[in-house]
């Protein structure tokens, strides 16, 4: 059995009926009526076909438990936690895709944004002292700031 895709205006395709006065071009060069060699049926299917690169799929979604990281949902190896039968795989998207790429890059982008706004410190002040001494206060300050907000009881 083999499954023929008919590319023809709607008004042509709309019943099975209609596609047995389709014609096509047999070995011989002559054109024969899709009704000499096929039949036609309605069936059922899904409302909503579900496809993941271009391949029929089902989305699962869920999320941890309360208390619970993203990383222990992962598994050590990225696998799910579940068993998965033969025949069908899985992949992660959206922000669990998103997260999983970016692995371990915070480090890095934390230190190159230190060094970024050292350099634009430095660039401002037009000299390499001052901008450590900004940039060590900084952290005081946000110390400070809390401090004061717990001593006076500011909820927001």
């Amino acid at each position: 059995m083999k499954k023929v895709y008919v590319q023809a205006d709607a008004k042509f395709r709309m019943l099975p009926e209609d596609v047995d006065k389709l014609y096509v071009r047999s070995a011989n060069g002559e054109m024969v009526p899709f009704s000499a060699f096929t039949t036609s049926h309605w069936v059922y299917g899904s409302p909503r076909l579900e496809r993941y690169n271009g391949l029929p799929s089902m989305e699962i979604q869920g999320e941890a438990a309360p208390g619970t990281s993203f990383r222990r949902c992962y598994g050590v190896d990225g696998k799910p936690c579940v068993k998965i039968t033969g025949g069908i795989g899985y992949d992660w998207t959206g922000m669990s895709y998103q997260e999983r790429l970016s692995g371990n890059q915070a480090p890095a982008l934390v230190a190159i944004s230190f060094v970024v706004v050292f350099l634009c410190l430095a660039a401002l002040y037009e000299s390499w002292s001052i901008p450590v001494s900004v940039m060590l206060v900084v952290p005081l300050g946000i110390v400070g700031v809390l401090l004061a907000a717990t001593l006076f009881n500011q909820k927001k």
